[in-house]
């Protein structure tokens, strides 16, 4: 019987979508928020390029989803972070505001870097979050190389990224 459940968990996974190149697959969700890391990073401890999407249903409208990007730098402030970039781009015609923060979370055991774009979809507050994991105890240069390298890159592709709206659904 043990061996069922893996085979059957392994057989319903299917890809999400495709980011930055690779392909998505979901690994876990509680209430609005949901998890997804590439083929060969299913172990959720281990794991090194990871999208969550969040679901902010409490912000409608543009002073919310102002309020929930000022909270979240907060949040990240509050953990320890070091904030690389923080922008915003105003609301176009109908175009909604969009929020970024880039940030990296120092950790004992590792070092992640969090790329964060927030806005209103569908009259609905949104988050995507691209985070990169690197082990280990001293991997602050191992990190600042592949910012030097990826940052750019990676803020663009989420800046433009549109993800699939059954990705943001409840499981």
């Amino acid at each position: 019987m043990a061996l069922v459940a893996p085979l059957s968990w392994a057989a319903s996974v299917t890809k999400e979508f495709t980011f930055a190149g690779s392909d998505y697959f979901h690994r876990w969700s509680q209430e609005d928020q949901h998890e997804f890391t590439p083929q060969g990073q299913e172990d959720l401890a281990k794991w090194q390029d990871m999208v969550t999407l969040h679901r902010y249903e409490a912000a409608r409208n543009a002073e919310q989803m102002a309020a929930v990007a000022n909270a979240v730098l907060d949040n990240y402030q509050q953990r320890g972070a070091i904030i690389l970039k923080v922008d915003a781009s105003p609301a176009r015609g109908s175009q909604p505001a969009v929020y970024f923060i880039a940030a990296v979370f120092p950790q004992p055991s590792f070092i992640e870097a969090v790329f964060t774009r927030l806005k209103l979809e569908n009259g609905t507050g949104t988050g995507v979050i691209y985070s990169h994991r690197l082990y280990g105890k001293a991997t602050g240069n191992s990190m600042s190389a592949w910012l030097k390298a990826n940052a750019t890159a990676r803020e663009n592709d989420l800046m433009d990224w549109q993800p699939p709206a059954k990705a943001f659904q409840r499981r």
